[in-house]
């Protein structure tokens, strides 16, 4: 399904935790995340491409969703801190019940705000891996505080992805001492 969802439409801010304790991201000015492989007619001021070619990080203004053909989507980027890695949000929410609670049996309460469950992993059944319903970005984040407000929720965090970085020398001979 097509994301069409303006970027303003987006949280400026993304809670990663629980109600009583999270790491907050904040929407990085200027520079946006197309979704999709771009097509040479997209005129773009292009930062970096990674994913292999699924995700392509912009600097300045997004096109219109409007404006851009199937099946590209375009979502704002977001950092922990003003210099941080840029972050990517992919629409999916990663859900953690307490242990004792299988993430299957919460499907309905799920269902009820407004997601999916796309996956949980058999190796951790109090998980689970969801998504808003309609399939929108912006829907799956400006919604998943209402995940931490379930019952038995013990952590709540939207995906995001990030490029991955080459670790120096002396940072790889630190990691070793």
């Amino acid at each position: 399904m097509k994301s069409v969802t303006p970027s303003n439409s987006f949280p400026k801010v993304l809670r990663i935790g629980t109600a009583q304790s999270s790491l907050r991201y904040r929407k990085v000015p200027q520079r946006y995340a197309v979704h999709g492989p771009l097509p040479p007619s997209l005129n773009v001021d292009i930062e970096l491409v990674f994913e292999d070619g699924a995700i392509t990080i912009c600097r300045g203004r997004p096109p219109s969703p409007a404006n851009l053909p199937a099946p590209l989507r375009v979502t704002p980027l977001y950092a922990a801190d003003p210099h941080g890695p840029a972050a990517v949000p992919t629409g999916q929410v990663f859900i953690r019940f307490k242990p004792e609670i299988n993430a299957e049996s919460r499907r309905r309460m799920v269902a009820d705000q407004g997601y999916a469950m796309v996956q949980i992993p058999s190796y951790a059944p109090h998980t689970a891996w969801v998504q808003a319903s309609n399939g929108d970005i912006a829907t799956s984040l400006i919604n998943a505080e209402r995940l931490m407000q379930l019952p038995d929720v013990e952590h709540v965090a939207p995906q995001l992805l990030t490029p991955r970085r080459s670790r120096s020398a002396t940072e790889n001979a630190l990691a070793l001492e």
